[in-house]
C-alpha cells in the first residue's frame, strides 16, 4: 500500500521504478514538467500496470490518453519508465499545440486514410493507363475507316516491323513515360538504313498517335474511358532532317508529247499501265490511285462520266468527284477492255482485281528515263515522277486562261470546309462546270500531243 510518506515523495519529484513496482492496487502519478498533463499509473487485479495521461483540454473536461503497460520485470512486456515518460512528453506537446489529443489522433488517421485511398487511386490509375503499344493500336484503330487502307497498313506495318520488332523494351513503357531520347532511338534505326523519307513518315505517324493520345484524353465531354497520362507530344523535340524536296517539276509541252506517244512502247511498261497514267492526264491531271482504285461501275458511258473517290490529307472526308469524259479519255478507257478478262471488275488492273500499286508508275517512268525514248538531241529529258503529271495538267489550263476556280475545281483542291460538306455537296452540279473545263484542256492537248511534225509518231 502506497503511504502518505510515499506520495509526499511522489508529489515531490519524479517516480522511481521501485515505487511503480511495488504500488498497490490503486494510482501513483508524476506531473509532466513544463507540458499540459499528469501521467497515472493504474494497477489492475491482474497485476498488470497501465500508464495513462492525464489532460484537460482548454475549455473541456478532461480527459486520458492511454500509454501503454508498465514493464514491471526485465523479461515481460511493455514500456520502462523512461520510455514511458517520453511517450507521455509526446502527448503533452499534442496536448499543448493541438489540444485535444483524441481530435489529433483522429484527423491524423483520417489524414493517413485519405494518403492511403490516393495512393490506391494513383496506383490504379497508373496500371490503368496505356503503353506506348496501346496507344499506337489506339490510333490505328481510330484512323481506320477516314484513312485509305493502304494507310492503315503502313501504320500496322511500322507497328510490327519497326516498333515491336526492333524495340519491345520501348514499346512497353508506359505512353506517359516516353522520352524524346526513345523516340530519337527508333527513328535512328530507320534514317540509318538509308530510308530517309521513310523516316520522315514514321515520325509523322508517331507525332499524330501522341497528339490523338493528348487530344482524346483531356477533350471536354469525352465518353472513351482510354488513359495514357500524356503531358505533352515526345516527338515534337525530335527533328528530322527534310529529305523530300519541294516539287515544282512540269513537263514541257515537248516532254509531254514525247512521253505520252513512247511510254506504251518502253520496254517493261505495260499496256494498262501506260493507259492508266494517259487517262489521268486526259481526265485533268488527277491522282492516279485514285483512278486505279475504281471499278467498271465507276464508268457511265451514256453520261460520258468516270467516277472517283477524292480523299487526300489525314482528316480528310472521301468526296465523290464525277469526271467528264472527253473523246480521249472514253478511247482510253474503252481501250484496256482488251487487256480485261471477262470477271475483270476492275478497268485498270494487271489482273482485274487488283489495284496497281503505286510503285509500279514510278517504275514506269524509271523504266522511260532508261529507255532511249527520253534522249531529245542527244541529252535526255530532266527527270520527273507521275506526279508531277497532276502540275503539268494545271499549268497548261493555267496557260489556256481556265481560271484558278475552274482549274482547281476539277483536280479537286479546296473542296473541303462548311460550305462544301453542306452546302455544294452534290459531285452532279459540278458536271456541267467541269466538263466546259475538260472541252477547253482538250484543245489544248490536241494542239500539244495530236499535231504531227515530219518523223514524229502520231499515236493518241
Amino acid at each position: 500500500m502506497t503511504t502518505s510518506n510515499q506520495k509526499s515523495a511522489v508529489k515531490a519529484g519524479f517516480l522511481k521504478d521501485i515505487q511503480v513496482k511495488q504500488m498497490s492496487t490503486g494510482t501513483l502519478s508524476e506531473k509532466l514538467q513544463g507540458l499540459p498533463g499528469t501521467i497515472y499509473f493504474e494497477r489492475r487485479e491482474s497485476g498488470v500496470i497501465e500508464v495513462y495521461l492525464r489532460y484537460t483540454p482548454r475549455g473541456g473536461l478532461r480527459r486520458k490518453r492511454k500509454i501503454g503497460a508498465y514493464r514491471s520485470s526485465e523479461r515481460g512486456g511493455g514500456l520502462s519508465l523512461s520510455e514511458v515518460r517520453a511517450k507521455a512528453r509526446e502527448l503533452g506537446e499534442i496536448a499543448r499545440d493541438h489540444g485535444d489529443i483524441e481530435a489529433y489522433f483522429a484527423l491524423q488517421a483520417e489524414r493517413a486514410d485519405l494518403t492511403k485511398r490516393e495512393a490506391e487511386r494513383l496506383l490504379a490509375a497508373e496500371s490503368a493507363r496505356s503503353t506506348f503499344t496501346e496507344l499506337f493500336r489506339d490510333y490505328i484503330e481510330d484512323r481506320t475507316g477516314k484513312v485509305m487502307p493502304d494507310q492503315i497498313r503502313d501504320f500496322e506495318n511500322y507497328l510490327r516491323g519497326d516498333f515491336l520488332e526492333s524495340f519491345p523494351e520501348i514499346m512497353a513503357v508506359k505512353a506517359r513515360d516516353v522520352e524524346p531520347r526513345h523516340i530519337q532511338e527508333i527513328l535512328n534505326r530507320v534514317w540509318n538504313r538509308g530510308a530517309k523519307r521513310q523516316t520522315e513518315k514514321i515520325r509523322s505517324a508517331l507525332h499524330a498517335a501522341f497528339a490523338y493520345g493528348l487530344k482524346c484524353e483531356y477533350a471536354v465531354g469525352k465518353r472513351s474511358d482510354k488513359t495514357y497520362g500524356l503531358r505533352s507530344n515526345p516527338v515534337s523535340s525530335v527533328p528530322v532532317p527534310t529529305a523530300k524536296k519541294p516539287k515544282d517539276r512540269a513537263l514541257s509541252d515537248e516532254e509531254l508529247k514525247l512521253f505520252w506517244h513512247t511510254i506504251a512502247v518502253t520496254e517493261g511498261v505495260g499496256p494498262v499501265v501506260a493507259a492508266a497514267m494517259k487517262f489521268a492526264i486526259a481526265t485533268g491531271g488527277q491522282r492516279i490511285d485514285q483512278i486505279v482504285r475504281r471499278e467498271w461501275s465507276s464508268y457511265n458511258p451514256e453520261e460520258k462520266t468516270f467516277s472517283i473517290i477524292d480523299k487526300k490529307g489525314r482528316n480528310s472526308k472521301p468526296r465523290l468527284a464525277v469526271l467528264p469524259l472527253t473523246g480521249r479519255a472514253i478511247a482510253i478507257l474503252e481501250g484496256v477492255r482488251s487487256f480485261n478478262g471477262p470477271n475483270c471488275t476492275l478497268p485498270f488492273s494487271t489482273n482485274g482485281k487488283a489495284k496497281i500499286s503505286s510503285s509500279t508508275f514510278a517504275h514506269a517512268v524509271a523504266l522511260w528515263f532508261e529507255s532511249d525514248h527520253s534522249i531529245v538531241n542527244g541529252k535526255r529529258v530532266p527527270k520527273f515522277t507521275p506526279g508531277d503529271f497532276r502540275r503539268t495538267v494545271a499549268q497548261i489550263m493555267q496557260a489556256e486562261c481556265i481560271s484558278n476556280e475552274d482549274s482547281d475545281l476539277l483536280q479537286g483542291h479546296g473542296l473541303s470546309g462548311l460550305v462544301a460538306d453542306h452546302y455544294r455537296n452534290d459531285p452532279q452540279k459540278a458536271v456541267p462546270k467541269n466538263r466546259k473545263t475538260v472541252d477547253a484542256l482538250e484543245l489544248a492537248l490536241v494542239r500539244i500531243l495530236d499535231s504531227v511534225k515530219e518523223g514524229e509518231p502520231n499515236e493518241k
